[in-house]
């Protein structure tokens, strides 16, 4: 084990000011002021701090309650935790130290936690778990694909599938029209009524409130002026999210849920985003249609744990 002078501390009123300065320096939105302005209650946010008092690193996660039992999971509606760390290091070798601690300090706090179990999914920049596997905390894997947008768009384009390029093409002869401003009804609308289609339960106080985040951005593609897609992302700094997608399929073509997308990469690209994350999935049909985009196929990790036999228990009827 490590000799660890890092400790996970939880954000209070005296020290989110600090937090929010060193995040702000981060990739990920997740763990924002911004995106945690969203959630009335349940989000919490946890400080990684070096034995100075500095902090160096954080995440955030949600807090539930079911059956009387304290649940800490990923926040609803966001693909992982948020994790970001700042090493002072300039080897390899002391960042990897460095990493290594953090996730030292992380896996510490949970096991000690009073959490009776947490399932929480991480950034694909972090991949080293051994920490959770010694303490005996399940570890499992998921994907997703990553675009870098420092391309031009023609190469961006030149690495699609072929199909999708021409359901593209075909969106845009048959004059698709295409806003990008900002539509939180029409997104709502449209992304709800897939989850009812499906039979998703939802917290739709938590989804309105980030639909309406100023930095949210949306793709909407219309056909004879009815909305039909929609593809809404959001990010901080260089990395940007695909967040919320939805094609009313009653009332269009197999070329407007490409096509919104396809604007939404081109929105993330002329916002100044370097790099596109499509937060993945693990449905065959969904990869299949995010794999046209030419992103790298990339492993995201996710940690289960908790006390006893609670976890097993839990994740059997958690939904």
């Amino acid at each position: 084990m490590l000799d660890n002078s890092m400790k996970v501390i939880p954000v209070d009123a005296s020290n989110e000011k600090n937090f929010d300065i060193v995040q702000s320096k981060c990739n990920e939105v997740y763990s924002s002021k911004i995106w945690s302005s969203a959630y009335t209650t349940g989000l919490k946010r946890f400080a990684i701090q070096a034995d100075n008092g500095d902090i160096i690193g954080g995440w955030a996660a949600y807090e539930r309650k079911k059956w009387g039992l304290k649940i800490l999971i990923t926040p609803p509606f966001a693909s992982h935790c948020g994790l970001f760390f700042l090493s002072d290091k300039k080897n390899p070798s002391g960042i990897h130290t460095d990493v290594k601690k953090c996730m030292e300090a992380i896996a510490s706090f949970l096991i000690s936690s009073s959490y009776h179990y947490f399932k929480i999914e991480f950034p694909p920049e972090f991949h080293d778990f051994q920490s959770f596997i010694w303490k005996g905390v399940s570890v499992s894997t998921r994907y997703t694909y990553l675009l870098s947008l420092n391309s031009s768009i023609d190469d961006l384009e030149a690495a699609f599938d072929p199909k999708l390029r021409n359901k593209i093409t075909k969106g845009k002869n048959a004059g698709f029209e295409v806003s990008i401003e900002k539509d939180a009804n029409t997104a709502h609308k449209l992304f709800t009524l897939n989850l009812q289609k499906k039979g998703i339960s939802w917290n739709d106080e938590i989804l309105t409130g980030l639909m309406q985040l100023p930095e949210m951005k949306n793709a909407v593609i219309s056909e004879n002026g009815r909305p039909s897609a929609v593809a809404m992302i959001c990010g901080q700094n260089e990395k940007c999210y695909y967040l919320f997608g939805s094609t009313d399929k009653g009332n269009s073509n197999n070329s407007s849920g490409p096509m919104a997308l396809y604007h939404a990469i081109l929105l993330a690209k002329s916002s100044g985003f370097s790099l596109f994350d499509f937060e993945g999935s693990m449905l065959p049909e969904v990869e299949q249609f995010f794999r046209q985009f030419g992103g790298k196929l990339t492993p995201v990790y996710s940690i289960k744990g908790g006390r006893g036999l609670w976890p097993r228990l839990i994740s059997l009827y958690l939904k």
